[in-house]
């Protein structure tokens, strides 16, 4: 696939990090999403509705971008987004999972915190909670009331 081929041609580069293949991250080879629930959650907030929906376009017009820059790629040896977004609070924050094994949802939800903060220009800090994606998973590190 053409993910696969990017991401073989990045360490072809020998660069100081490796590149990994990830099938959700791709629209077309990825499992359907469904943003109809994350929506009907922030239905009454239209300020965080604005946000969503910017957050969906971003991604689908970077997913784009990606594709048609594959064969011009030039990487940075260095990327800190630390630096680059350094007014959004969630992107100096590291999530500790302890044994729960439910990295997928510490994951999840700390980019989702981090792409709220950049896509509202840092005017949305918020941390979304990890307990509440695993409360409903009780075989995958989910939380019992």
């Amino acid at each position: 696939t053409r993910i696969r081929s990017m991401v073989d041609e990045i360490n072809k580069k020998n660069l100081p990090w490796i590149a990994e293949y990830n099938p959700l991250a791709s629209l077309k080879e990825g499992p359907p999403s469904n943003p109809m629930n994350i929506r009907q959650m922030l239905k009454q907030n239209a300020e965080l509705k604005s946000i969503l929906n910017r957050m969906e376009s971003d991604t689908k017009l970077h997913h784009e971008e990606l594709i048609k820059a594959s064969n011009h790629i030039i990487l940075p040896s260095h990327f800190d987004a630390r630096t680059k977004w350094s007014q959004c609070w969630s992107v100096h924050q590291l999530q500790n999972q302890g044994g729960c094994g439910s990295c997928w949802a510490t994951a999840a939800t700390t980019s989702i915190s981090d792409r709220l903060c950049i896509s509202s220009n840092y005017t949305q800090q918020a941390l979304l909670s990890l307990q509440d994606v695993l409360s409903c998973c009780d075989t995958c590190g989910g939380f019992h009331n």
